[in-house]
């Protein structure tokens, strides 16, 4: 990955500690694009200042997804209210909106990319900062 910078490396479901060790040694390794998976659901539920520490590394991105937080698979602990505050405690310039959605018990992946922005402007996360995290930050992973 490191040598030609093809693919990001996603976390997927290891633990909190586990996704920083893995992280930690992708960049020492020169690995150039990083997504933390689902930081909020239940694994690998990681805090604030985890998430901020890793996404200060070069190329690392944390996701934030519908699907923890949809009626039909809603997580105890993951809520629209904590992914607010990480917005605005890590900064909307490390993240990423993802539906997570596909899955017939919720709603098509539009859908729930919609609901989750517009949740997110009710509470009063910004046009400017949902932008950043629905276009800037994925296009700069998927380098486009």
């Amino acid at each position: 990955m490191a040598h030609y910078d093809t693919a990001a490396l996603a976390t997927g479901h290891f633990n909190a500690e586990h996704v920083d060790i893995l992280v930690r040694e992708a960049v020492e390794r020169g690995v150039k694009r990083v997504i933390l998976q689902h930081v909020y659901f239940k694994i690998p539920a990681m805090k604030h200042d985890q998430i901020k520490a890793l996404t200060a590394l070069p190329g690392v991105y944390a996701e934030l997804e519908y699907c923890g937080i949809s009626p039909f698979w809603a997580q105890p602990g993951q809520t629209l209210d904590l992914m607010r505050e990480g917005i605005a405690e890590v900064g909307a310039e490390h993240f990423i909106l993802i539906s997570d959605g596909g899955q017939r018990h919720n709603p098509l992946p539009a859908d729930g990319l919609r609901l989750l922005a517009q949740g997110f402007y009710e509470k009063n996360v910004t046009r400017d900062e949902l932008r950043t995290m629905m276009c800037v930050n994925p296009a700069d992973v998927l380098r486009i």
